[in-house]
């Protein structure tokens, strides 16, 4: 967890996965789903199976950066479903609260949601923070 990073729920995360991160770097806006996750998940906010990132790092092909190696390992991103992504974390504003099997979720966590707010619009961001209010205080002692 980074410094710029907030969990907004006092639930435990539900989910039994090997990597979970938000979903980052998105061109358009994006549509909770059940299929398997080909996104970017970022680190900011993230649980990792430790085996599974031992494993991950001692195969690392690429001697990029953490979040591009950890996303190319095989058995990390490609086991989240899209709706488990967005639920699990909020990060850099590129996905927000969304309606799912006729119940309205927000994220677990966020990572820096007022950073890209290109997909947040009118009341949506408002509604994030409606749900995790430590957001404006986060951002406001981060940019002082």
């Amino acid at each position: 967890i980074q410094a710029d990073t907030l969990i907004c729920s006092t639930d435990a995360p539900p989910w039994n996965a090997t990597y979970l991160g938000g979903i980052s770097w998105l061109d358009r806006p994006l549509r909770a789903s059940n299929q398997t996750n080909s996104y970017h998940l970022n680190g900011g906010l993230s649980i990792r199976q430790l085996d599974w990132m031992i494993h991950c790092l001692q195969n690392a092909k690429n001697a990029g950066i953490e979040d591009n190696i950890i996303n190319s390992c095989i058995g990390g991103r490609e086991k989240v479903t899209v709706v488990d992504a967005m639920a699990f974390s909020s990060d850099n504003g590129n996905t927000k609260c969304f309606d799912w099997e006729g119940q309205r979720l927000c994220p677990w966590g966020v990572h820096k949601p007022w950073a890209k707010t290109k997909f947040l619009e009118g009341d949506e961001y408002l509604e994030l923070i409606t749900y995790c209010p430590e957001i404006e205080a986060l951002k406001f002692f981060l940019n002082k």
